[in-house]
């Protein structure tokens, strides 16, 4: 219904330009002088129009009393707000609009009306959820479905687009949640008949249609007009343009005319908190509400709730039991390939409720709290993960909680904080069913450990190679975290050694950009290498009568460390040379001011420049440098590339923390590096020396341990099960590696939200003249993405049989390919033997699907799927780690 008969007609016309009377200032005086006349003026005239409204009707009025009293109460949004450093005073001389103060008290020919529909309603009266989202539409084409591009809103405060995509995405939210709320009935239904197959079906069914609410409405909110490719709905207009009309306020409802006494009654705005369809799945399925905050705001919301959905959210409360409860009681049933079916199936859907809220996290982030902080809106990237720091100002990707709002509390339109959602999302993670057995000992997490404690682990293995896959430690170096031979540059084991070592500890001072000195022989760092030249040419000079290389003479440990050491050692060489051949300082160019000045030639700075290079050409690496380099790679196996590669800058790059290196006696100890323990490890080099280069490479050595760990049992239970036959030991498997996914995405999550990412963009920026200095932006950030030659994305891909991957085209294929040659022998082996057609969980599957039972089919399906699905939240947090430093 959009249409009201008399004396309410004259409100709907009134709402048809509202937005012109609003944005002037002129809604009141129009209302009072033509709208107010054709209003009852006592509560019993009052009582008899609306008696002879239809619910419907009653529900029209209700949404457009919302909306005129609202517009009544409010004045428009100040655009001198964001004024650099002006006072109030000086706000209030610019302001050319001179529009009015909002009001604390409605008049009571607005309040009665209101209250009296509210009350018939049994609802609060205020512009709800219902009134404008669920009541609030019409079809363009009445024939046409329910689309974005055939809907329209019936009322609105603005003529802005954003509030118009704004409102319709959750009016097609609402639409295609229909298929959640009706699966959950036939759920229930399944379980009151112990109908195994049917429950199993509708648990599908309900899977996909959140998935469809999940993973194609949410993101609506991000569409991008086809004419010229802008946000249809921009963040910063919802939260500073249209936000103001609809929070929540505290107003007196003026019941008499004469009355001066009512006490304001706080109200509280549409919020999505609102809808009956996250709540009735956190019922039906059994997501517990730990959160006492979310438990009260749905308590305070539900007085703004439709009746009949208020009704139907009790009649699911007081079902027999959730989903949950119920298959976790049939757990001891006989046939165990249903069980795991259904739990399974269960695991999924619980999937999909994550997706939802984690996706709805980022919109409170990018529509509430980045505004709220002056932190700008969302990014030009589809991902609404992506915050480009040209947009994200000082505060970037923070978290909710290291954000500060610029006025008060971080509030929704609701006027609830957000301090519960994350519990919420804690909440739902936990209803998964355990479909594990007992965890493996060799995955089992290291308790964090006193200084006294650190050597209580086994050497490894003397068979064992450096860069054993199958190692405690993962993909990264097989060694012990103590090297007491390196302890200092004077310990190390050979003089060449020893000032490679001092070299790469001096590589922060040394190598600071200062645009000042273009003498390439005149760098420190260059200086300070050609002091030190005898002792590391003699790493490669045979003694007298010697055949052997002093360097031959080291073990695998030595060696490799002195080959890191080689690496960033040229890595410096190399960004001095580029800083003293003055390639950033072309003829066109003043180096301070850039392109900006258009008069480069006359500025002082650049014809200093220009003349002291001359024609002069500067060598990257000296010759002496090199024939170490290539004699050293030779020796290793390794291929020369100039620059540090994956193995030197984290896989190898990690020691026990220097102020524990003599807290026991032992030698050999081996650290387990994990989450638990990585407070005991430092990075061994570094190139900035700044805190936010050593959380990256500790996060990262977090990532190869235990990500080399899962990838190792994964394997090897993988081929048990395989060459057993045994089809519960593939689904074991395959749902412990989803697991372990799930935790490296879970681990990196957690770091994120903790970790401001303000310096990070400018970290890497001033990295990269290090580590890749001749790769474009784009080359650069999927080479962070890939994690340069890391073997764990592409044993993740090459395990689930994911080769598809290999033949995407453009830069990522590049990097794919380059970066598999760039691994150490081992990995290079390591991912060909998860290669074998013997090892192919894909193959295997499609295998089993000739002859397995359709409850053993659904179990392995749910199993790789899972798997699946914690890969792409795995590289979904990579492309979030490289927006934050891009």
């Amino acid at each position: 219904t959009k249409e009201l008969p008399a004396p309410w007609a004259v409100l709907v016309e009134l709402c048809e330009i509202l937005p012109s009377l609003l944005v002037t200032g002129a809604l009141r005086a129009h209302a009072d002088q033509l709208v107010l006349p054709e209003l009852p003026t006592t509560e019993e005239e009052t009582r008899e129009a609306l008696d002879i409204l239809s619910e419907g009707e009653l529900e029209c009025l209700h949404s457009v009393l919302g909306y005129v009293c609202l517009a009544y109460l409010r004045s428009p949004p100040i655009v001198y707000d964001d004024a650099p450093k002006a006072s109030v005073q000086q706000v209030a001389d610019l302001d050319i609009m001179r529009l009015p103060e909002d009001l604390k008290v409605l008049p009571v020919w607005l309040a009665r009306p209101w209250l009296l529909v509210s009350d018939m309603l049994k609802r609060r009266p205020m512009l709800d959820y219902a009134g404008c989202v669920l009541n609030n539409w019409e079809r363009i084409d009445p024939d046409g479905p329910m689309s974005p591009s055939n809907i329209r809103l019936l009322r609105r405060f603005t003529g802005m687009i954003d509030e118009e995509w704004f409102f319709k995405t959750h009016i097609i939210i609402e639409s295609e949640g229909s298929h959640v709320v009706s699966s959950l009935a036939k759920i229930a239904q399944a379980m009151t008949t112990n109908n195994y197959v049917k429950l199993l079906e509708e648990l599908h069914t309900f899977e996909e249609a959140m998935w469809r609410v999940a993973s194609v409405c949410l993101p609506i909110m991000y569409a991008r007009s086809p004419r010229d490719h802008s946000l249809l709905c921009e963040p910063f207009m919802f939260f500073s343009r249209l936000r103001p009309y609809i929070k929540s306020l505290s107003v007196v409802l003026q019941t008499d005319e004469n009355s001066k006494a009512d006490e304001p009654t706080f109200l509280h705005g549409p919020s999505g908190a609102m809808s009956t369809i996250l709540p009735a799945v956190d019922v039906v399925l059994g997501i517990r509400n730990t959160s006492s905050e979310l438990r009260e705001a749905v308590k305070q919301f539900e007085v703004y709730v439709p009746e009949a959905h208020r009704q139907f959210l009790a009649k699911l409360r007081d079902g027999p039991q959730s989903v949950k409860a119920y298959i976790e009681s049939k757990r001891d049933m006989e046939d165990e390939a249903t069980w795991y079916a259904l739990a399974g199936a269960f695991n999924a859907c619980v999937s999909r409720v994550l997706d939802f809220r984690w996706r709805h996290w980022t919109f409170v982030h990018n529509f509430i709290v980045r505004p709220a902080c002056g932190s700008g809106g969302t990014p030009m990237g589809v991902c609404p993960m992506a915050h480009e720091t040209e947009e994200t100002g000082d505060n970037g990707d923070r978290p909710l909680n290291t954000l500060t709002p610029a006025q008060g509390s971080i509030e929704g339109t609701g006027g609830t904080t957000f301090d519960y959602l994350q519990q919420h999302i804690t909440d739902s993670q936990r209803a998964r069913i355990s479909l594990q057995p007992t965890t493996d000992p060799s995955l089992a997490r290291v308790k964090e450990l006193p200084a006294d404690e650190i050597g209580v682990f086994p050497a490894p293995a003397k068979e064992a190679g450096f860069w054993d896959p199958q190692g405690a430690n993962g993909f990264l170096s097989n060694r012990p975290a103590r090297q007491s031979k390196w302890a200092t540059p004077q310990d190390a084991p050979l003089p060449g050694c020893a000032a490679l070592q001092n070299l790469a500890w001096s590589i922060p001072a040394l190598c600071v950009e200062t645009c000042c000195n273009f003498n390439f022989e005149a760098h420190p760092f260059v200086a300070k290498c050609a002091k030190l030249r005898e002792p590391i040419e003699a790493l490669v000079q045979p003694e007298s009568g010697e055949k052997e290389m002093p360097v031959e003479c080291l073990d695998v440990q030595d060696l490799e460390r002195t080959w890191l050491l080689l690496s960033v050692v040229m890595a410096a060489h190399q960004a001095a040379a580029a800083q003293g051949a003055g390639d950033e300082f072309e003829a066109g160019r003043c180096p301070v001011g850039g392109d900006q000045m258009k008069n480069a030639q006359a500025c002082p700075a650049g014809k200093q420049i220009l003349e002291s290079r001359g024609d002069q050409k500067y060598p990257r690496i000296p010759a002496w440098l090199e024939r170490v380099v290539q004699r050293v790679a030779k020796l290793l196996g390794r291929p020369n590339y100039y620059l540090p590669e994956y193995c030197e800058l984290v896989l190898n790059n990690w020691q026990l923390a220097p102020e524990l290196q003599n807290s026991t006696s032992g030698q050999d100890e081996l650290l387990v590096v994990s989450r638990d323990t990585i407070h005991l490890i430092r990075p061994l080099i570094r190139f900035l020396a700044v805190p936010d280069e050593e959380w990256y490479r500790k996060v990262h050595l977090v990532l190869e341990a235990e990500g080399g760990r899962a990838m190792a049992l994964a394997q090897k239970s993988m081929r048990e099960a395989i060459n057993g036959g045994s089809g519960r030991g593939v689904i074991e498997t395959l749902n412990r590696l989803a697991a372990d996914i799930e935790s490296m995405v879970e681990f990196q999550r957690q770091q994120f939200d903790q970790k401001s990412c303000r310096g990070e963009a400018f970290m890497m920026h001033r990295l990269k003249q290090f580590v890749a200095p001749d790769l474009p932006g784009e080359d650069f950030a999927i080479w962070v993405y890939t994690e340069g030659s890391s073997p764990l994305l592409p044993a993740l891909h090459a395990f689930l049989g994911l080769r598809r991957l290999d033949s995407i085209p453009g830069l990522l294929r590049k990097h794919w390919q380059v970066g598999h040659s760039h691994m150490a022998k081992p990995h290079q082996e390591f991912l060909e033997s998860l290669t074998e057609g013997s090892m192919s969980v894909r193959a295997y599957c499609l295998r089993e699907w000739r002859h397995a039972s359709v409850e053993a089919l659904a179990s392995l399906e749910d199993s790789f799927n899972n798997c699946i699905e914690a890969l792409l939240r795995y590289c979904s947090a990579r492309e979030r780690l490289v927006c934050r430093m891009f």
